[in-house]
């Protein structure tokens, strides 16, 4: 039997596996209920939602981490002249 970290990975990769084959362009309810099919697992569609909102979360304050890092690298150089 699969560990639950297991199953919760097996699940992740269905959940980006199914963001990838259920287009943006198609921003339906039927979207979703597509995406919480392919994760299975017994995962409602809020779950689902929930879980793409925290992967976007987790996204945009990797990108403000780098941005953050540029605009002090470039302060420094400019400090520097």
């Amino acid at each position: 039997m699969a560990s639950e970290s297991t199953l919760i990975a097996e699940q992740n990769k269905a959940f980006q596996n199914a963001l990838a084959i259920y287009s943006y362009k198609d921003m339906t309810e039927e979207r979703w209920h597509n995406i919480v099919a392919a994760v299975g697992g017994g995962k409602t569609l809020e779950e689902v939602k929930k879980q793409k909102l925290v992967e976007d979360l987790k996204l945009i304050e990797a990108v403000s981490h780098i941005w953050s890092q540029d605009q002090r690298t470039s302060s420094l150089a400019v400090d520097g002249l």
